[in-house]
């Protein structure tokens, strides 16, 4: 199967806050011929985390990989758009700008969400809020936390001290090769991912890979988040570990980009079961 991917830059803008601007890349899958497969409308979200951007770790790779078309973007404060960064919930509520604009303005079907660390948590908060989740038939949820009120418990003391203070706290880093400091706010750390989990879409399949080499999102989380959502019918769930992957999966790229190229595959093929995710492959119980 031969597929064309054109690139283009698109940008946003939020509906109702003026000076936020959203800068995003679209993909756009052309068959090469008429005998290769059609992608259609269908299209994948890929989500960011903390401190990320939209061509960072897999993300960039993967989507000039997958056989339908994308849609990565940064979020506000985040890289090339604009404003400050937000708090969760309001990442959440981006996220449907994004959506909005994808199926609304440029005719798309957002049908697969892959998602990294802080933006999984976004995307599953917002497959559990939102009406238009339904409609996502897949999930992959990578590095992702679930227990957020342990988080306090990974805060350096300058942190802790701000955070009892002000409500919020600074995270540093670098971002696309330049230092960037994002605010997060202690409410952050008060939503319950289990609660939410309630009116998650019994019909949405949800796939978790976690590197056991994660010293930001300890891989137990992975096991917690799988017992919310595992018990789900038609959905299914799978959880996959890999060995020797961090929070990022440096040097685990091709990795990563294989196991949710495949996992895909034996979706559209209506093969998904509940359970571990190739034990023995690439990966260590």
């Amino acid at each position: 199967m031969v597929l064309t991917y054109t690139t283009t830059k698109v940008l946003i803008p939020h509906p109702r806050e003026k000076d936020i601007e959203f800068t995003g890349i679209l993909e756009h899958v052309t068959p090469a011929s008429a005998g290769d497969y059609n992608p259609d409308r269908r299209m994948a979200l890929i989500v960011h985390g903390i401190l990320g951007h939209k061509d960072y770790l897999y993300q960039k790779r993967l989507a000039r990989r997958l056989p339908f078309h994308s849609f990565r973007f940064d979020f506000r404060g985040n890289h090339e758009s604009s404003g400050e960064s937000g708090s969760l919930l309001t990442d959440v509520a981006d996220l449907q700008i994004i959506y909005d604009y994808v199926t609304k303005k440029l005719g798309y079907v957002v049908d697969v969400i892959v998602a990294h660390s802080r933006g999984a948590n976004t995307s599953f908060l917002w497959m559990c809020t939102s009406p238009d989740a339904a409609g996502v038939t897949r999930l992959v949820s990578v590095s992702s936390r679930f227990a957020f009120m342990k988080i306090r418990d990974t805060l350096n003391e300058e942190q802790k001290k701000m955070l009892s203070e002000t409500g919020y706290y600074y995270m540093k880093g670098l971002v696309a090769g330049k230092r960037s400091v994002v605010q997060i706010p202690g409410s952050d750390h008060e939503i319950n991912l289990a609660e939410e989990a309630i009116n998650f879409p019994a019909t949405t399949h949800v796939l978790t890979v976690h590197g056991l080499a994660d010293l930001n999102a300890p891989a137990y989380e992975a096991v917690l988040f799988a017992r919310t959502v595992e018990a789900r019918t038609p959905g299914t769930h799978n959880l996959c570990f890999v060995e020797n992957a961090d929070h990022n999966f440096v040097g685990c790229t091709e990795v990563i980009i294989g196991v949710i190229l495949e996992w895909l595959a034996v979706g559209d093929r209506k093969e998904l079961k509940t359970g571990l995710w190739h034990i023995g492959l690439m990966t260590k119980l």
